[in-house]
């Protein structure tokens, strides 16, 4: 495999789970692929890819292959574009991630 880990480890880091696919079934067809890339992307690197070309072809086509797509469907993504922005926030929020609230602080010691 040209990511340079181990199948299980590929498997583990690629695999998309049904609620996985609920989600990304829920954006239109033609960018699913993109998705599921910086979806997969990120939960595994902790940083959202901002070029394709990041995403191994072989996680490419795997991610193809479980969301029904073609694998090339991903040269047609911007990964800097509109759309993307907002695949970067609503994965985030899917995620459970939220904005930093400023809280009051409270001394430390009563003095």
């Amino acid at each position: 495999m040209s990511t340079g880990i181990s199948s299980s480890d590929f498997v583990g880091q690629w695999s998309v789970s049904y609620a996985d696919i609920d989600f990304i079934n829920s954006k239109p067809a033609a960018t699913r692929l993109g998705l599921a890339a910086q979806l997969k992307f990120f939960s595994a690197r902790g940083f959202f890819a901002d070029d394709g070309t990041l995403v191994p072809n072989d996680a490419a086509e795997y991610l193809a292959e479980q969301i029904g797509v073609r694998a090339n469907e991903l040269s047609g993504y911007d990964f800097g574009g509109r759309t993307a922005r907002r695949h970067c926030a609503e994965i985030l929020q899917y995620l459970g991630f939220r904005r930093m609230v400023s809280a009051k602080l409270t001394p430390c010691f009563a003095g």
